[in-house]
């Protein structure tokens, strides 16, 4: 089944799309969709004063809904979403995939802050750039993303992976400052550069990195080993559930910390040989 909507007036204010997850569990119709109401400048508005919207029910089996239209007003998409998936043709604002519990969330654009913010399974794919605390918690939580992978084509921001405890994310671009402080498990891949004072404080975890950076061999002591077996299992799980070969046997340096934090975390760090 595929549920398209398409904004049929211009955004300009902020719109909170919290209730929108509530057609997971509900019966698709047409009812049920123009009942639903988004919080949009204060106000609860129904959607279809929103959005044009159109059911094409070919596969009843699958649930696609597709957002034509989206712009970063757009907050709180795929908040505790589950099951089926979201397609947005466009660009979105803070906590998109929030609380996820699985499913999918595809963005074809860019998102700012807490993407994937404290989510527990499914799949993001963000085409572009997103912002700072990607896979973080929300401001006063104890724990950040606990499962699922998050798959980013272009940068990141700062702080990602801020107490992240489990799950898998995948960074094509560059990463600023403060990657993964007090990470406590999971893995962060980055394909490209990362800024300053990353692997602060990691306990566990491991973070994987394809350009050498700036590295501070106080915090973290180089370890022999480089964990072929762990990479060919990573590989084979990432081409089933994202249809990406990630490593390609590439070699890596492995190094063992924080140790200020007496930690037993990995950095991973391709080597050129």
């Amino acid at each position: 089944m595929k549920i398209i909507l398409k904004l049929k007036k211009k955004i300009d204010g902020y719109l909170d799309f919290k209730k929108f997850s509530k057609l997971n569990d509900e019966k698709l119709n047409y009812d049920n969709i123009y009942n639903t109401k988004l919080l949009y400048k204060n106000k609860l508005v129904g959607i279809k004063d929103l959005f044009l919207v159109r059911i094409y029910e070919k596969n009843i089996d699958s649930r696609v809904f597709i957002l034509d239209g989206s712009s970063y007003y757009f907050n709180f998409l795929g908040f505790r979403w589950k099951n089926d998936k979201i397609k947005v043709l466009g660009d979105a604002g803070s906590y998109l995939g929030l609380e996820m519990e699985s499913g999918e969330i595809e963005l074809e654009g860019s998102c700012e802050n807490f993407l994937g913010s404290e989510m527990t399974g499914g799949l993001i794919r963000v085409k572009k750039d997103v912002g700072d605390f990607l896979g973080a918690p929300t401001f006063g939580g104890k724990l950040g993303m606990n499962g699922g992978v998050i798959v980013v084509g272009g940068n990141a921001g700062n702080y990602l992976g801020k107490l992240m405890r489990r799950g898998i994310i995948i960074v094509c671009g560059d990463v600023k400052n403060f990657c993964c402080l007090n990470m406590i498990a999971g893995t962060v891949i980055i394909k490209k550069n990362i800024g300053s004072f990353f692997g602060s404080f990691m306990k566990r975890g491991t973070l994987i990195l394809f350009s050498k950076p700036q590295f501070n061999n106080l915090k973290f002591i180089i370890s022999k080993g480089e964990k072929e077996s762990f990479f060919g299992l990573l590989d084979i799980y990432l081409k089933n559930f994202i249809g990406v070969k990630v490593f390609n046997k590439k070699k890596f340096k492995r190094y063992i910390g924080d140790r200020n934090n007496n930690g037993l975390a990995e950095i991973l760090i391709a080597s050129k040989k």
